[in-house]
């Protein structure tokens, strides 16, 4: 539903587009001072990764990615989970909120930055509920592969 909400979502404008990605940054701060999984898929890693992805709805919007960061965390003590708070707030100013869903417990929401009005540079999707996820791709999305992903995900 989200993924077609987005594909479903044209934004006027285009965003600026950042050469450092605040996002990353904050996922290897928490990771490094909590017990929180982080993994950074990047180059070879990412390359090794592709040829999994030949055969799912998302291989077209796969090819165009440079770069997949994934963050994961139960639970943060209190003092950490207000300075993440406060950080991923101002993070997340810097992106286009396309939606949030909510079911039972889990709350998610896909977050985006344009390149222009065919092309994202930046697809985040953040979510609560069984602990903290945070999972951003980087690269040239084209709008039209999301797209299709959705017409896919709608047809099962």
């Amino acid at each position: 539903v989200a993924v077609s909400l987005l594909a479903t979502t044209h934004v006027s404008y285009a965003k600026k587009v950042e050469t450092d990605h605040s996002i990353i940054t904050l996922m290897e701060k928490y990771s490094e001072e909590t017990d929180a999984e982080f993994m950074n898929l990047k180059g070879l890693l990412l390359k090794f990764a592709k040829p999994a992805m030949k055969d799912t709805p998302m291989a077209g919007m796969f090819e165009s990615l440079d770069n997949i960061c994934i963050f994961h965390v139960e639970k943060f003590s209190s003092d950490v989970s207000k300075r993440f708070n406060a950080d991923l707030t101002a993070v997340l100013s810097e992106y286009i909120k396309v939606t949030e869903t909510k079911e039972d417990k889990i709350v998610s929401s896909i977050y985006m930055k344009q390149l222009d009005e065919e092309t994202l540079s930046e697809l985040l999707v953040y979510s609560t509920g069984d602990g903290i996820n945070i999972v951003t791709m980087i690269g040239s999305i084209p709008i039209s592969e999301l797209e299709k992903m959705a017409a896919s995900e709608t047809e099962k």
